[in-house]
């Protein structure tokens, strides 16, 4: 893209985390959601676009939990290749670590190309696999 000005590549997000810990192993959160793409990757995506998104981590024993995060773009265009992001992770504390195992549709960490450009579809198989390590002190 070589003729794109300064401000073509920028994207901006907004969200309000709503979340609850229901007990000592269910927690839930919600995450409405605002996204400013400057530069769209289809011709009928709007610039500015709308998500809700909903979260949940389950503890299945002491050190060990199951999340699902997923989101609806309210805004995405009409017959695009991208599909609302669905993600399943697995988290493995080991006393001082905690190893995230991430299955999703979206390959993107950050937020706007997570929440508007998850290019795999479930339903085909097309997952893609996160691995992070978190040290705690």
């Amino acid at each position: 893209f070589p003729f794109l000005s300064f401000e073509d590549r920028l994207s901006y997000t907004t969200q309000l985390l709503i979340s609850r810990r229901f007990n000592n192993n269910f927690s839930f959160e919600l995450a409405p959601s605002y996204v400013r793409q400057n530069l769209t990757l289809e011709k009928n995506q709007k610039h500015d676009q709308f998500a809700m998104g909903a979260g949940g981590r389950l503890k299945v024993s002491k050190r060990m939990s199951i999340n699902l995060d997923y989101v609806y773009n309210f805004s995405r265009a009409d017959n695009t290749a991208f599909r609302n992001p669905l993600t399943i992770g697995v988290d493995i504390e080991t006393g001082g670590h905690v190893f995230q195992l991430l299955f999703s549709n979206a390959q993107s960490t950050n937020e706007p190309g997570f929440l508007s450009y998850a290019e795999g579809d479930w339903g085909d198989g097309d997952i893609f696999f996160g691995f992070n390590i978190v040290r705690v002190f």
